[in-house]
């Protein structure tokens, strides 16, 4: 019997909702696989609420860890296809495999902001309206300058990421 890695995470959350699927080092962080099935439809939502559709390219630049399994399923779940990009990769590099397929979205942590622009406020953008319904905030610890000036130039409250009426 073959499935593909989304549908593994499905029936894994159906039957080990509760259970404790990762632990991630790096973040400090776990999560059950019921916590990483509803965060990564959380964020599949906010992709597909950006205007993202079935088949639409999504460049992934995280560090490997909880963020990105969480990331990698929610493109699938979207139905997107993933460019996977490692933060060791120089700008040229990016910049060539972007010449190759051009992301829809880039999906990134606050950290290489300063490597790929602005493209990962539209992300955020999107998501913050699925968070706001789903009653979640985001916390951003040590943005860095450019990340929380961009933050602010697109009217986003960088202190609870919630959008602001202007």
């Amino acid at each position: 019997m073959s499935f593909t890695f989304r549908e593994l995470l499905r029936q894994s959350a159906t039957r080990f909702r509760d259970r404790l699927a990762v632990v991630d080092l790096a973040g400090d962080t776990q999560a059950t696989y019921g916590d990483i099935d509803a965060r990564a439809n959380r964020l599949a939502n906010g992709l597909v609420s950006f205007g993202l559709k079935r088949g639409d390219v999504v460049a992934l630049l995280l560090p490997n860890g909880l963020r990105y399994l969480e990331s990698e399923f929610a493109v699938g779940k979207a139905g997107l296809v993933r460019v996977g990009l490692m933060p060791s990769m120089d700008e040229a590099s990016i910049s060539q495999r972007f010449a190759k397929v051009t992301p829809s979205a880039v999906v990134l942590d606050g950290s290489q902001v300063d490597r790929v622009g602005a493209q990962c406020l539209q992300v955020l953008l999107s998501a913050t309206a699925t968070w706001q319904a789903d009653g979640m905030e985001l916390t951003v610890e040590e943005p860095s300058p450019a990340f929380a000036a961009a933050l602010q130039t697109a009217g986003l409250d960088l202190t609870h990421l919630t959008a602001r009426n202007n």
